[in-house]
C-alpha cells in the first residue's frame, strides 16, 4: 500500500524529467533562429497617422441593448503635425466621442452615415487644427 504513492511520485518525476529537455530544445531552437522574444503581427500605421479609439457607445434601441464601437486614424500632413494632434488627444477624443454617439444613435450605421461621420469629424478637426489634417479614416466599425 505504501508503494502506490511512491510509484506515482516516481512516475511524475520521470515524466517531468522527460519534458524539460523538450522545452530546453524549443528555447535552443528560438535562440538559434534569432527569435528571442515573441513576435506580434499587428499592422502598423505610417508615421504621420495618429490612431484614436475605440469609441464605445452603449444604448437601448427598440428595447434591445446595443453597443457599438468605432476606431479612426487621422492622417496628418507630416510627422510634426501628427505630434501636435497627438499631444492634444483629449481634445480630439472630445470632438470624436459626440460624433460617435450620433453615428450609433439609430443602431448599426449605414455607409452613408459613416461618410457623414467622416465629413463632420474632418470639418470639426480641421477647424481646430488648421492645415494639419490631410484625411480621416475609419479603421473599424462594430455594432
Amino acid at each position: 500500500m505504501h508503494f502506490v504513492p511512491a510509484l506515482m511520485l516516481s512516475l511524475a518525476l520521470t515524466f517531468a524529467g522527460m519534458l524539460l529537455p523538450i522545452e530546453g530544445a524549443a528555447q535552443e531552437k528560438k535562440k538559434k533562429n534569432g527569435l528571442e522574444t515573441e513576435m506580434t503581427y499587428e499592422r502598423k500605421l505610417p508615421a504621420n497617422f495618429a490612431p484614436f479609439g475605440p469609441f464605445t457607445v452603449t444604448n437601448y434601441q427598440s428595447g434591445q441593448f446595443f453597443e457599438g464601437r468605432v476606431s479612426i486614424a487621422i492622417e496628418a500632413i507630416d510627422v510634426p503635425a501628427r505630434g501636435v494632434i497627438w499631444s492634444n488627444k483629449q481634445l480630439v477624443n472630445g470632438i470624436i466621442q459626440p460624433l460617435a454617439v450620433k453615428l450609433f444613435e439609430q443602431g448599426r450605421p449605414t455607409p452613408s452615415r459613416i461618410e457623414t461621420f467622416k465629413k463632420e469629424a474632418g470639418a470639426k478637426l480641421d477647424a481646430r487644427f488648421k492645415d494639419k489634417i490631410k484625411s480621416i479614416y475609419v479603421r473599424e466599425v462594430m455594432g
